[in-house]
């Protein structure tokens, strides 16, 4: 505390002024004796007590009087036990929450989002630094890191428009990791004076889940250098807002929908959720290709979700543009529409190679084949299956590159190696999305083959495409043949042989098989491979056999997926081509396979998105005139929201900025493209569009109440304002502190009345 006029303090020794008048007034008094006098003895001892007291209190109160009287004069001034220099020579770090919560509308009528809000105070308070010498910097905390607004040229009027321009984006909040990334860059920075302003709307699912060591070290880290401690505000622009906020949201699935064959019929699950509070009805419409396909209408309890199942059929192939609607008024509108990109393809293409080749004899690639197409002609295309058997290398690496699966017999023997050029091709084919399926071929005299072969006689494209490490082929007891294992499947697959729809596994016996070694077996990256893929090993078995043995396991290599069966498509190893579950399997195998969508087409804020060129009946290749290309992203409303050159290679990756939800297209820039070498119209991006889909827990719409935001601030150290005038009264406090003579007057006086009625009331009482 302090004081403007200090020198009037002096007047508080008139305090000693009624001290000596009490004193002095003690001997006013003289004791006579009269005849009743000793009526009043027995309360003489009682009366005096009350009297002492009495004239001790009214005391007091005299001599608070001159006290107050001289405190009011010299106008104290209230101040922080950290005085701090003024704002605009203190460097400001403000912590922009933009995930995707901030759209919700505040429910007090005005009709603004708790985002307008904020802006509408920051705004201000930037305003006020214009005058600055010190730095004001913005990050937004979305996305996977902090991103800055503007650079270090930008000046604040500059910083002011690009920050007004801003919205909230399709992301959630890591408050734990932005306030230690933040804490560590103003430690980096030469000053001595700094602030962390986090101006947010206090979401509890963002808030709620840091945890008390992580509040404590955020704390410490504050004012770890005491030579130069960092000031933390909380900046809340929603304070006379509801805490709860009713609203309703609409999701696909999260993996996206598995590619769609042509004419296939498809069912798209749709969850729709009620975060309110009480019931909801609402209509929820299917758009395809922006087109109304089917609407159905719905009751959705009050804080639970609802599935509902469109099904539909599409008869045109490519990449097409799915929606699901619903039409609630609540308190965000953004999460009333999710979207998906649906590829469409026609028939997959499997490609069967084999390893050492017999053409005289009904072998195992043609037990396989009969399994995939078991009628020939209109099965290849009731099945989606395109099989080809090329014999030739430079055949089957052309085939490959058309191909989606391919199925390869192998020696269980390792006698014959693969070509060099053929395993590099079918390294790459895996890791940049396709699958394989290996089976062991049928050979002679399988009594007489014993276990414990060694992992070295096993060629080097066998150890880096097998799941597990094999150690030979096992034969059964020969009085106990091998069975299923009755475990419940839970690969979706293959969940079709828990019951008898798809054939019993369970009645086929099994008489040899591969024994693998449990360890799986480590990959190493492959230099040949673009660096934007990591191979990684995740061998895992999907069925196996009542001793423990796999039957079916599976290594995901990049992007793609290599599946093992543990014995030969023939007759010799087991009775499954006898049993009616042989045909269910192969089929399976061949989808378990299968790449997925290659193309990721659901994104969130700050993810990478990857993407390429598709030529369309023309020679060339991207490296050719890939310097002339460039990626244009633009939105819903056709508004550029990015550009980037194309880089050569088939697939890129894209680091794309926080993106508002919805969707997006892509498309290329080739104006700059010579006809001569490729025609501009031949050149298409695949995909050609992406969305952004907000993160779930940002439609649950509760604000910290005011009870935990206070004990948030308890736990940082920091300080709470809901508005630039809340932010400037602190800033006044910390800098120059608050004048509290007005506090001091009111006292004075209420001293006085009191006083004087003190004085009546011992008056009345005293004999």
């Amino acid at each position: 505390m302090s004081f403007l006029n200090i020198s009037l303090l002096f007047g508080a020794l008139a305090i000693a002024a009624p001290i000596i008048i009490h004193l002095l007034s003690r001997t006013r008094f003289r004791t006579i004796d009269w005849g009743a006098m000793h009526l009043l003895e027995s309360l003489e001892d009682t009366t005096q007590r009350r009297f002492q007291w009495e004239s001790l209190l009214l005391l007091l109160v005299r001599c608070s009087i001159p006290v107050l009287l001289a405190l009011t004069l010299a106008r104290p001034v209230l101040t922080m036990w950290n005085l701090r220099g003024s704002a605009q020579d203190r460097t400001s770090f403000i912590l922009l929450d933009d995930s995707f919560s901030l759209s919700s509308v505040a429910s007090d009528g005005d009709g603004r989002s708790h985002w307008q809000r904020l802006q509408v105070e920051i705004a201000k308070l930037l305003k006020s630094r214009t005058s600055s010498t010190a730095p004001t910097l913005i990050w937004k905390t979305g996305g996977r890191s902090l991103t800055p607004l503007g650079d270090d040229d930008t000046s604040l009027v500059e910083l002011i428009d690009e920050f007004q321009g801003t919205q909230p984006t399709a992301t959630e909040c890591d408050f734990a990791s932005a306030l230690m990334s933040a804490i560590k860059h103003l430690r980096s920075l030469p000053i001595k004076d700094a602030e962390l302003i986090i101006a947010s709307d206090f979401q509890a699912s963002e808030w709620q889940e840091m945890r008390k060591e992580q509040l404590e070290a955020i704390r410490a880290e504050l004012t770890a250098d005491p030579a130069k401690p960092i000031l933390l505000t909380l900046f809340q622009a929603t304070s006379n807002l509801e805490v709860e906020s009713s609203n309703l949201a609409v999701r696909l699935p999260e993996g996206g929908i598995p590619q769609v064959h042509l004419g296939q019929s498809t069912t798209v699950q749709t969850e729709i959720i009620n975060y309110s509070a009480k019931d909801h009805t609402c209509n929820v419409v299917l758009e395809f290709d922006g087109q109304p396909l089917t609407q159905q209408s719905l009751t959705v309890p009050a804080g639970q979700s609802t599935i509902m199942p469109f099904q539909f059929a599409v008869d045109e192939p490519g990449w097409h543009e799915l929606a699901v609607r619903i039409d609630p008024q609540d308190s965000v509108q953004e999460d009333n529409t999710a979207w998906q990109m649906l590829e469409i393809t026609e028939l997959k293409r499997l490609m069967i190679l084999d390893s050492t080749p017999v053409v005289s004899q009904f072998g195992d690639s043609d037990y396989f084949q009969a399994a995939i197409a078991p009628f020939g002609g209109e099965s290849f295309v009731r099945n989606r299956w395109q099989v080809t058997q090329p014999r030739e290398l430079a055949s089957q690496i052309a085939e490959l590159q058309r191909s989606d699966v391919v199925v390869l017999f192998f020696d269980p023997l390792h006698r014959a190696e693969l070509d060099n050029a053929l395993t590099r091709q079918l390294s790459r084919f895996v890791a940049d999305g396709g699958g394989m399926v290996l089976i062991p071929k049928d050979v002679a005299n399988l009594e007489s083959i014993q276990t414990g072969l060694s992992a070295v006689d096993q060629p080097a494209w066998f150890k880096e495409f097998c799941p597990f490490s094999l150690l030979g082929v096992q034969p059964a007891d020969p009085n106990m043949r091998e069975r299923m294992s009755s475990t419940p499947i839970l690969v979706p697959e293959l969940e079709i042989f828990n019951g008898t729809s798809g054939g019993d596994l369970r009645d086929v016996e099994f008489m040899h098989w591969l024994a693998v070694q449990d360890p799986p077996l480590s990959l190493e990256s492959d230099a040949a491979m673009d660096t934007t893929e990591i191979r990684t090993s995740t061998d895992k078995v999907l069925l196996q056999l009542s001793s423990g043995t796999p039957l079916v396991a599976s290594r995901n290599i990049g992007a793609g997926v290599i599946v093992l069966l543990a014995v030969s498509a023939g007759p010799n190893w087991s009775s499954l081509p006898m049993d009616a579950a042989y045909v269910t399997l192969m089929q399976r195998l061949a989808q378990l396979a299968t790449p997925k969508n290659r193309w990721q087409t659901a994104v969130r804020g700050g993810d990478r998105i990857r993407i390429g060129v598709s030529e369309i009946g023309q020679q060339g290749t991207p490296a050719n005139y890939a310097e002339n290309l460039e990626w244009v992203i633009e939105d819903e409303a056709g508004k550029n929201v990015s550009r980037t050159s194309v880089r050569p290679g088939e697939i890129e990756v894209l680091s794309l900025a926080p993106l508002v939800p919805g969707m997006y297209r892509v498309s290329l820039d080739t104006s700059r493209i010579d006809p001569e070498i490729v025609s501009p119209e031949a050149l298409r991006p695949v995909p050609p569009a992406f969305i952004t889909q907000a993160a779930q827990r940002e439609s649950k719409l509760r604000l910290l109440s005011e009870a935990e935001l206070k004990s948030t601030a308890e736990s940082l150290g920091a300080q709470i304002v809901t508005s630039a005038e809340g932010y400037q009264a602190l800033e006044d406090l910390r800098t120059k502190g608050r004048e509290i003579w007005r506090y001091a007057l009111g006292l004075l006086l209420a001293m006085v009345l009191i006083e004087v009625w003190f004085q009546q009331f011992l008056s009345r009482g005293t004999l």
